[in-house]
């Protein structure tokens, strides 16, 4: 079993995250760039009182912006591992919000950066296993949850294969699911259903195999570049064959990430595109 070898160059320059982000990318993830502040039930970022300095600071008393993005001493918004710029202070808007389109698609991710490595049944369910304590675990002994999602170990949140939080707690279902997202025509779908099934590298990457209809699954599935069913036309589909983003609204494999905690307005990115 082999990858492709344009994927394998591909993955070879692969980084942790873009900075700045590049909207033709979709990688951009608010919670690269959100301080360290509690979240209420539904989600949202619950902001601390003002400091005598008039400032803002989370957790780790780092500063942020009235939106809980952390800022540096230019009031450039950075993210919150290394502290590199992702926004500057002119990009943003008078409410301290970072412009279109990262806005109203802030929560970009790869699924299979977010699961776990594990096996499948016949009937294509995640095999888990569970240590001694009860906790579930992939073949790599990170801890995931009972739906095969990597979790931050005590706290709940999602993290990705390179242990970034990508989702709080707060905004999955009861039992640590992601919420099913919609498509532009508002049809929900739970995002399992349009994940192909692969092996992992070393390093987590799901392992392609090429053949002459193009990339496929472990189940024969074609799939593309980033691990999701398509058709013959690279529409992504579900398990079922059903379209549910046509080729043209994916940004590098990539279709909008659409929850129902997101702020998104179907007017500010449909243009032309036939939503049908």
């Amino acid at each position: 079993m082999q990858m492709a070898e344009p994927l394998l160059e591909k993955f070879k320059q692969e980084k942790i995250i873009d900075t700045p982000p590049d909207a033709n990318l979709r990688t951009f993830n608010v919670n690269d760039i959100l301080g360290d502040l509690d979240h209420d039930e539904h989600g949202n970022i619950v902001l601390p009182p003002k400091d005598n300095e008039g400032r803002i600071t989370d957790k780790a008393g780092k500063e942020t912006n009235p939106k809980g993005y952390l800022i540096n001493a230019n009031e450039d918004v950075i993210e919150n591992l290394n502290g590199e710029k992702m926004f500057s202070k002119d990009d943003m808007d008078e409410r301290g919000e970072v412009p279109g389109p990262f806005n109203w698609e802030k929560y970009n991710f790869n699924p299979h950066q977010l699961q776990g490595d594990v096996d499948y049944t016949p009937e294509g369910k995640p095999q888990l296993m569970q240590n001694n304590k009860g906790m579930y675990l992939d073949k790599k002994s990170r801890r995931i949850n009972k739906h095969s999602w990597m979790t931050l170990a005590g706290q709940g949140h999602l993290v990705d294969v390179h242990g970034r939080k990508k989702f709080d707690k707060n905004q999955l279902t009861k039992d640590g699911d992601l919420p099913r997202l919609f498509n532009y025509s508002g049809k929900r779908f739970d995002i399992k259903d349009v994940m192909g099934q692969f092996d992992k590298d070393a390093h987590g990457r799901i392992i392609h195999k090429s053949t002459q209809k193009g990339l496929v699954d472990n189940l024969g599935r074609l799939v593309n570049e980033k691990g999701y069913l398509i058709d013959e036309q690279g529409n992504i589909i579900d398990v079922s064959g059903k379209k549910l983003w046509a080729k043209e609204h994916l940004k590098n494999g990539e279709f909008p990430k659409i929850f129902p905690f997101t702020k998104f307005n179907i007017k500010r990115v449909q243009g032309d595109f036939d939503l049908n």
